[in-house]
């Protein structure tokens, strides 16, 4: 290890050491302070891969893990203060809490972590070299902050009386979903895209709670403000990326949104009946008003702007106002010594209404803009035509539960649920078309567009269950659930009409798992778990036949837990996870176009721990994890082509350490971990292997 990073570490556990002693002598009373000086992670590979499975970032980090001081500062007022910060990796998390006997009380917090994103894209092995996997050139990772200040009278939890500030924030880059084109001898969308975030939530609050007729009544009045400023970089791949082409646009696209928000919500619960009956009412208004303004831009390889396969170029802004009601119930009773009964109840009403503008530039002033679009066609920044939109939705919605558990049977529990959902969407759209700088109707596609839809999507899910013990060293739980899905479109009236639109989905599920516990002797106990579910996908577009996925999950796990002696405990279990997916695609030849494989995501993982302490104040652990995933025969290759959807892999996780009480009030934990990720069969790319370390002091005064 080099020189100045000894000094660093020195300074770091001096300075640590000092703010100690200083808060020592100012506190008086109880102070503990978990120092971490120390924790270097070292990755070799995809270090951007590491980062986003698990939020550590590589280097040297140091700061407080916990800090805790409680004094009294006078006879009747108290601080208390709790933290702990990693400032290089944000990790932050405080509160201050003052509180005056019989007077209230003030509290701050304060919490910020940081969420790391992969910067690759898909991996296609069947292509030019340089285009297989794309990877940006960004350090992708997104900030998110909170802080809140509460005033009060008695005490946090308990006032009857308060005033709250809260603020919300994030701020970063982070990877999208919508990857790009990346074209050698085939095309596949394997190319990586990203973008900006900027969000502030802004929320003031009052809350009250009174006594009313044996109710305990809280209410909370809100005001909030959002804003957000978002972006998203796209970039397709070709060979060529010098010529400016199709194949190798950049695409751009920002919004900004603006949201006021009012709500008041309600709480009054109470016992009842001999405190054999509980009751809760619920109501909760929200009133929304957005804005936003959008931006969409199509660039040359080169920066130039430029449309090409369809106009690309648009300028657009939205406006919604929301108003939600909603109403809960809550009751629980025991109906008997043996028979307990339960009830959930929920309504909801939400109406939408929004207008909304979009400017599409084509180029020059009467340029072809036809449903292929402009292509070809430098934009000149003014609008070639307008597309004006208004909508409306309403939303109705219920939802029911019920349940019952009986404990009447020796050594036997019963319990059942009943879920029913019932939602109603209805929207109406109009959108006009009419002209900016072009003169001629004829160069304007498509016309008035509306339509007046009603989605329908009704659910329900029973459950039954039993735990049993039949006799003490032997305990069994098992469960099965049924579960049915409708969701129907409705169209009222629709201009143009079109067989595109999903017309039925039904999903019907199945579920049942079990676990076995058996303990023979007091130091050994072994258990067997099993569950299998299966969800059945019907859909139905319109003008078309229904067709069907299915889905498949079965799990099987064995555990045990040994305790030699007193001082050593040893677990370890073994987990087989089977999943598969077959569509209608997989009926079909292996030469057709169609042919879609049977996808399976088959994981093995063997996990076992161990923890000995020879002595009252020493101590060690030791955890592992080791996983493979091998489903590499199910990927289909044919004619420089490839199905790549099965997972092919395997993951290390290892752990180290040790704890020392050096005297009552200092705790020394040093601890070591190695993480790997390797792929086989050129499925996937990303492999690593990280070594981590840390030291945690444990200080109390």
């Amino acid at each position: 290890m080099q020189m100045p990073i000894i000094k660093r570490i020195w300074g770091v556990i001096l300075g640590f050491i000092s703010i100690g002693w200083t808060v020592c002598a100012w506190a008086q009373n109880s102070v503990s302070m978990d120092l971490m000086p120390l924790q270097i992670v070292e990755v070799k590979g995809d270090v951007s891969k590491f980062r986003a499975i698990n939020w550590l970032n590589d280097g040297y980090s140091y700061g407080i893990n916990a800090l805790n001081i409680g004094t009294k500062v006078s006879k009747d007022t108290h601080i208390f203060i709790e933290g702990r910060s990693v400032p290089n990796v944000n990790d932050n998390d405080g509160s201050v809490l003052i509180t005056k006997d019989h007077i209230g009380f003030i509290q701050t917090k304060y919490k910020s972590f940081r969420q790391y994103f992969d910067n690759s894209g898909g991996y296609y092995p069947y292509t030019t070299p340089s285009l297989q996997l794309i990877q940006l050139n960004q350090d992708l990772h997104l900030d998110v902050g909170y802080f809140a200040l509460e005033i009060g009278n008695g005490i946090p939890g308990e006032s009857t009386c308060s005033a709250e500030y809260d603020r919300d924030i994030k701020k970063g880059s982070e990877d999208h979903l919508t990857w790009t084109a990346v074209k050698a001898n085939v095309t596949k969308y394997t190319g990586p895209s990203w973008g900006n975030n900027e969000e502030t939530t802004d929320t003031v609050s009052l809350k009250n709670k009174a006594e009313v007729m044996g109710f305990t009544v809280k209410a909370k009045q809100s005001y909030g403000f959002f804003q957000s400023n978002r972006s998203r970089q796209e970039q397709s791949y070709y060979t060529d990326m010098i010529t400016p082409s199709t194949d190798n646009k950049w695409r751009a696209q920002s919004l900004d949104t603006q949201t006021k928000s009012l709500t008041s919500t309600w709480l009054a619960d109470r016992w009842m009946l001999n405190d054999q009956t509980y009751l809760s009412l619920g109501y909760r208004f929200a009133h929304l008003r957005d804005s936003q303004i959008e931006y969409l831009r199509e660039y040359m390889v080169n920066g130039t702007l430029w449309n090409y396969s369809r106009p690309a170029n648009k300028n657009g802004w939205g406006r919604n106002i929301q108003d939600s009601n909603i109403w809960t119930g809550n009751l629980v009773t025991n109906l008997t010594r043996n028979l307990s009964f339960g009830s959930k109840i929920k309504m909801e009403m939400v109406n939408t209404n929004g207008i909304s503008t979009q400017g599409i530039d084509c180029g020059p002033a009467n340029s072809n803009c036809s449903s292929l679009g402009a292509a070809g066609v430098s934009p000149n920044g003014a609008a070639n035509y307008y597309y004006d939109g208004t909508s409306e939705n309403k939303i109705t919605g219920g939802a029911e539960n019920f349940s019952l558990k009986y404990t009447g049977f020796s050594r036997t529990s019963l319990y059942a649920d009943f879920d029913m959902e019932q939602n109603r969407n209805w929207e109406s759209l109009y959108r006009r078309i009419y002209k900016g700088e072009d003169t001629l109707n004829t160069n304007v596609v498509g016309g008035d567009v509306y339509h007046d839809v009603i989605n329908h999507a009704p659910e329900m899910a029973g459950t039954i269950g039993a735990r049993i013990t039949p006799i003490k060293s032997v305990s069994a739980n098992l469960e099965y659930k049924h579960g049915v899905k409708n969701d129907k479109l409705d169209t009222v009236v629709e201009n143009p009409s079109t067989e595109a639109d999903l017309n039925v989905l039904r999903n019907i599920e199945d579920s049942m798992a079990a676990r076995l516990t058996w303990k023979p002797l007091k130091w050994f106990e072994n258990s067997f778990r099993v569950r299998t579910a299966g969800t059945v996908f019907n859909t139905q577009y319109a003008a078309q036949n229904m067709v069907k996925t299915q889905q498949m999950e079965r799990d099987f796990t064995y555990g045990l837990t040994i305790f030699p002696t007193d001082a050593w405990m040893f677990t370890a279990s073994y987990s087989l996870q089977l999943f598969k997916t077959s569509t209608p695609a997989s009926q079909f030849a292996s030469n057709s176009t169609v042919y879609l494989p049977v996808t399976t995501a088959n994981v093995n993982t063997l996990a076992f721990s161990t923890s000995y302490a020879p002595t009252d104040n020493f101590s060690i652990f030791q955890t592992s994890e080791y996983s493979r995933a091998e489903n590499g025969n199910n990927n289909y290759v044919t004619n420089n082509s490839a199905f790549l959807y099965s997972p092919d892999d395997e993951w290390y996780d290892a752990q180290v350490g040790a704890k020392w009480t050096v005297t009552k009030n200092i705790i020394i934990e040093p601890k070591y971990a190695y993480y790997a990720f390797r792929t086989y069969q050129s499925v996937e790319t990303g492999n690593y292997s990280a070594h981590v370390m840390w030291l945690d002091v444990d200080i109390k005064w």
